[in-house]
């Protein structure tokens, strides 16, 4: 059917359907989110603050979200300025938090999918327009990180605070932790059964299949330990985690492009035949 047409169909199954419900491939399912990064053009005479709680008219549905102002965007060379607070027709970057997912593409490939109407729900006077442009990452590593130190963190900081250096060349997460963190992937949705044969970027996230993790759990368990570093000891603290977890295999990679460049030249009939021997 040509776009924005009506069209009728029969499902074969008895599928609970309403009105605002997507229906998508199978393969190619819908994205969900209900955390978002957004432009939003404030409207409203009264001034916005950020923090409070609106209703959002997004496709054929009206849901309450929560909407809190991070920057103001200067129209004349679109530089931002942090505020909380917009007055009417600025243009303010925002994190809006849905109470449940929804359907949603980035504006700028799906203006149906990426747009949202927002509604002061005292006055039921339209406030402002949204414009999606990215879904807020699944902070999977700091959740699990905050929850083990929540259960352990009197214990972890007896043993690590006071020497960081014992804790980065020591400390290590059990394989019941990984397995753990693992199926807080599989409840967020970040590991995909089915559809995905490869690691693949949705926005700012990244989503794997299950057979992936197990092939680069030690790259999980590295993350995971400098995002528990950031969080006791600070962001500096961070960095020099991933580095030992990332030189060394960096520093192996870097050795392999000299036996790619000789296999290149044999592709290319130009390396001599003694020397393919050494590749």
């Amino acid at each position: 059917a040509p776009t924005n047409k009506a069209v009728t169909f029969t499902l074969t199954d008895n599928v609970d359907l309403s009105r605002g419900d997507t229906i998508a491939d199978l393969n190619k399912p819908a994205q969900l989110a209900n955390q978002f990064n957004i432009n939003m053009i404030w409207m409203d005479d009264n001034k916005f603050v950020s923090g409070k709680t609106y209703l959002i008219k997004v496709q054929a549905k009206t849901l309450s979200a929560r909407i809190l102002v991070k920057n103001r965007i200067d129209i004349n060379n679109f530089s931002k300025i942090k505020s909380n607070k917009l007055s009417i027709n600025e243009i303010g970057e925002c994190e809006i938090i849905f109470q449940k997912p929804i359907v949603y593409e980035k504006y700028s490939y799906n203006k149906i999918l990426g747009s949202m109407i927002i509604i002061d729900p005292f006055t039921n006077a339209t406030s402002a327009v949204g414009m999606i442009n990215f879904a807020l990452r699944k902070r999977a590593s700091f959740e699990f990180v905050r929850s083990y130190l929540d259960s352990n963190g009197v214990e972890f900081r007896n043993k690590w605070e006071n020497n960081f250096e014992d804790y980065r060349t020591s400390f290590s997460w059990s394989k019941g932790q990984l397995t753990a963190f693992k199926i807080l992937l599989e409840e967020k949705g970040m590991i995909e059964k089915k559809g995905l044969s490869a690691p693949e970027f949705k926005n700012d996230s990244l989503f794997i299949y299950p057979g992936y993790f197990d092939d680069v759990a030690w790259m999980a368990e590295g993350r995971m330990k400098a995002e528990l570093a950031r969080q006791v000891w600070g962001l500096p603290y961070f960095y020099p985690i991933v580095n030992d977890v990332f030189d060394s295999t960096l520093d192996e990679a870097e050795k392999l492009w000299g036996a790619v460049d000789r296999l290149s030249e044999l592709a290319a009939g130009t390396l001599p035949l003694d020397k393919a021997s050494k590749i």
